[in-house]
């Protein structure tokens, strides 16, 4: 076996905290977690037609559609506060 030789890390134990603790770093958890909220309340929704035998309003795409426009809009509202409190010293 040879052994590969890589230079040494420069960054510090502390650094590395710092970059784990950032809320850059979680926003793909919390864009996840927030659509798969807005897809159980669909399914919910769903299941509410499908059950009680109601017809669709005749707008629902906007049904459908809202829920996830508004959480991609706070998503990206959520992105642009935490980005800029990671940059604050």
């Amino acid at each position: 076996m040879h052994n590969i030789t890589t230079e040494a890390d420069t960054t510090s134990f502390r650094a590395w905290l710092d970059i784990g603790d950032s809320w850059s770093l979680w926003n793909r958890y919390k864009f996840g977690w927030s659509f798969l909220a807005v897809t159980a309340v669909e399914v919910l929704v769903a299941l509410f037609f499908s059950i009680s035998r109601r017809s669709l309003p005749s707008a629902r795409w906007l049904i459908a559609g809202i829920p996830f426009l508004l959480a991609t809009i706070v998503d990206l509202f959520i992105l642009y506060v935490m980005s800029s409190r990671d940059k604050r010293p």
